[in-house]
C-alpha cells in the first residue's frame, strides 16, 4: 500500500473517531434535575425492531439487511436530536425518511473502510493495504404501497476497491472486502410470504449467504471463517450473487426448511455478481442447496439459538488435481448460533451478553484445497461497563487441506486466531481495530506464521 494513501486514510480515520467522541461528551451533559433527558439513549424505550424501530444495523458491512419499513414513531426520528445522536450519519432528512417508510419505501447507505498491514511472516512481510465498500439500497414494503400483504422487494447498488488478498497468503481471506475494483447491483429480489408468513419464497439476483449457511453471531469477524464456509464451491455470495429461486416453510416458531437453485455460471468463469440474468440463460451448470433447522427462544434466559444442517450441490464441470474432470460435486455443512449469557433476559432488544457460533464443511479433496473447514467464536457485547454496544470477539478456524499428491500442498492445514474490538462511537459509526493470527498460511510449510493487524470502520447514511 502507497504510505501516503494509508497514512491519509488512517488519519481520517483517527479524526472521525476522534470528532465523534467529542460530541458524544458533550451530548452526555447532565439533565436539569427533575427532568428526563430524552437525548440520553438509555432513557429511550427499547421497542422491537419489526414494530417501530425503521433502522436495522448489520453486523456484515459486505451483506446489507432488507429493512422492512414500519411506521414512523417518536423513537426512530432523529429531528431536534443532536447528530452524534442520529441513527444515520444524514440523519432523517428533516423528517422526509419517516414520511417515506409510513409509505413502505425505505432507503440506506453503508460505508467500510479497511487499512491493513502484514506484520511478520506470511507471503509479504510489512507490506499493508486500503479497501472500501459502499452499499446503497432501497427497501419496498408491498402491503404499505399497493396492499399487497407479506411482499417486499430489495435492490442493493455497491461498489467497491481493493488491494487483492495476498499479504499473508492465507487459504482463508482476512477480510472479505480486499477485492479488485466492481461496481454491481448486488441484488435485486422480490420477496413474497404466505398462510400466516409460514411459507416464504424469493426470486431475482440473490446473495446465497443471506439465506444458507449463515451464522449471526460471527458477523462482525473480519475473516472469512465467521461468515461463511471455504468448502462451499462456486458459492454464489459476495460479491458474486446469483439470479435464483428458494423457498422456506415454517411449520411451527422452531423447525423451518428451504431449498434454493441458482445459476451455476460463476463455475464457468462468469463474474455472477457484475452481470444481469442473461448468464442464466446462457449457464450450463446449477448451484443447488437445501438445510433444516431447529431455533429456539429462550424466553426466560434469553439464551436464544440456532442450528442448521445443510448440503450443496454443484452440476458443472470440476477439474481435479489429478488432470481429470468430475461433473458435478456434493458437499455437507452445518452451522450454529448460541446465545450462553444475556446480561438483562427481561428487556427485549438489549443484546449485551455473550454469544458463540461454530460452523464446519466437508468438500472433495480431489476437486478442492481446502477439504474440512470448522470454526467458531465468542463475541461479548458490552463486556465493558458503560460500553453497552461495544463488541469483544475470539475466534479460531481450522482448515484441513488436500492430502492429494498433485495438489501441490507441503502442508496440509491452516489455522488461524482472530480478536477483535468493535467500538461503536455513536449509532452511526463504527471501529473495529483487529488482529489476526495464521499458522501455515495457505499450507507452505516454508512460509513463517503471518500476524495481520487491520482497523475496520463503518458508517451508516
Amino acid at each position: 500500500m502507497n504510505g501516503r494513501v494509508g497514512g491519509k486514510l488512517a488519519g481520517c480515520l483517527v479524526g472521525m473517531s476522534m470528532l465523534s467522541v467529542i460530541g458524544a461528551a458533550e451530548a452526555q451533559s447532565p439533565t436539569t434535575q427533575g427532568h428526563v433527558n430524552d437525548n440520553d439513549p438509555a432513557n429511550w424505550e427499547i421497542v422491537s425492531v419489526d414494530d417501530d424501530l425503521r433502522f436495522i444495523p448489520t453486523t456484515r458491512p459486505q451483506q446489507p439487511v432488507a429493512q422492512h419499513p414500519p411506521i414512523a414513531t417518536t423513537q426512530n426520528s432523529d429531528t431536534g436530536k443532536p447528530p452524534q445522536l442520529w441513527q444515520r450519519f444524514t440523519d432523517d432528512w428533516n423528517g422526509l425518511r419517516p414520511r417515506l417508510d409510513d409509505k413502505g419505501i425505505a432507503v440506506a447507505a453503508s460505508l467500510a473502510g479497511y487499512v491493513g498491514t502484514n506484520l511478520i511472516g506470511g507471503a509479504q512481510t510489512d507490506a499493508g493495504g486500503c479497501a472500501y465498500l459502499l452499499n446503497l439500497n432501497l427497501t419496498l414494503d408491498s402491503k404499505k404501497l399497493v396492499g399487497l400483504e407479506g411482499g417486499s422487494m430489495f435492490v442493493n447498488l455497491r461498489n467497491q476497491d481493493g488491494l487483492s488478498h495476498s499479504m499473508d497468503g492465507s487459504f482463508g481471506a482476512t477480510s472479505s472486502l480486499y477485492i479488485p475494483g466492481r461496481t454491481e447491483v448486488s441484488e435485486c429480489w422480490f420477496e413474497q410470504k404466505f398462510l400466516n408468513d409460514q411459507v416464504r419464497i424469493k426470486a431475482g439476483k440473490i446473495d446465497v449467504n443471506t439465506e444458507f449457511d449463515t451464522v449471526e453471531n460471527g458477523g462482525e469477524f473480519l475473516n472469512d471463517f465467521g461468515a461463511l464456509n471455504s468448502t462451499i464451491l462456486a458459492f454464489p455470495t459476495d460479491p458474486d450473487s446469483s439470479i435464483g429461486v428458494n423457498a422456506f416453510v415454517y411449520p411451527n416458531e422452531h423447525f423451518y426448511a428451504g431449498a434454493g437453485i441458482y445459476d451455476g455460471s460463476l463455475q464457468d468463469g462468469v463474474n455472477t455478481g457484475s452481470v444481469g440474468p442473461h448468464s442464466l440463460w446462457n449457464s450450463r451448470s446449477a448451484f443447488w442447496i437445501g438445510e433444516i433447522g431447529d431455533k429456539w427462544d429462550g424466553k426466560a434466559s434469553g439464551r436464544e439459538g440456532r442450528v442448521a444442517l445443510g448440503v450443496w450441490h454443484h452440476t458443472g464441470s470440476f477439474e481435479q488435481f489429478d488432470g481429470g474432470h468430475r461433473n458435478s460435486v456434493t458437499g455437507p455443512y452445518i452451522a450454529l448460533d448460541q446465545c450462553l449469557w444475556r446480561k438483562y433476559p427481561e428487556k427485549d432488544g438489549d443484546k449485551q451478553g455473550i454469544a458463540m457460533f461454530f460452523s464446519a464443511g466437508y468438500a472433495s479433496p480431489h476437486i478442492s484445497s481446502a477439504t474440512v473447514q470448522a470454526g467458531g467464536g465468542l463475541k461479548w457485547t458490552g463486556a465493558i461497563a458503560g460500553r453497552e454496544d461495544d463488541v469483544l470477539g475470539l475466534g479460531a478456524s481450522c482448515i484441513r487441506l488436500s492430502h492429494d499428491t498433485s495438489a501441490g500442498l507441503s502442508d496440509h492445514s491452516e489455522f488461524t486466531i482472530e480478536t477483535f474490538y468493535k467500538i461503536r462511537i455513536n449509532p452511526w459509526f463504527s471501529i473495529e481495530p483487529d488482529l489476526q493470527y495464521i499458522h501455515n498460511p495457505d499450507g507452505v510449510s516454508s512460509r513463517d506464521d503471518a500476524l495481520m493487524a487491520t482497523i475496520q470502520m463503518l458508517i451508516d447514511f
